[in-house]
C-alpha cells in the first residue's frame, strides 16, 4: 500500500442488506473486496493482502466467524491482520457466547 493508496479492507458477511451498509459508509475511507462465506474467505485471503478484515461472527454455513477468526490467528501468514468482529447480536445471552 502507497501513502496516497486506501487500505485494503474485506468484509465478511452473509446478509447482503448489511453488506451494502458497510460498503456505503466505509467506500471513502477503503477499498474493498466482500464475501459472504468461510469458502470464499479463504479464498480472497488467497488473492489479496487485506490491511483490515470485518468479520461476521455469526457467519452462516460450516463455519462462523468466530472460528474464522480463531484460525488467522493460528496463521503466520494472517495472524498480524486487524479483525473487528460484527453482531447484530444485542441480548445478554447473545454477548455471554
Amino acid at each position: 500500500m502507497t501513502a496516497h493508496e486506501k487500505p485494503l479492507l474485506l468484509i465478511v458477511e452473509d446478509d447482503f442488506e448489511n453488506q451494502k451498509f458497510l460498503q456505503f459508509f466505509l467506500r471513502k475511507y477503503f477499498r474493498i473486496e466482500v464475501c459472504d462465506s468461510a469458502e470464499t474467505f479463504y479464498q480472497k485471503m488467497k488473492e489479496h493482502k487485506f490491511d483490515i478484515i470485518l468479520m461476521d461472527i455469526s457467519l452462516r454455513g460450516k463455519k462462523d466467524g468466530l472460528q474464522i477468526t480463531k484460525e488467522i490467528r493460528k496463521s503466520s501468514e494472517y495472524a498480524d491482520i486487524p479483525i473487528v468482529g460484527l453482531s447484530a447480536h444485542a441480548f445478554q445471552k447473545d454477548k455471554d457466547n
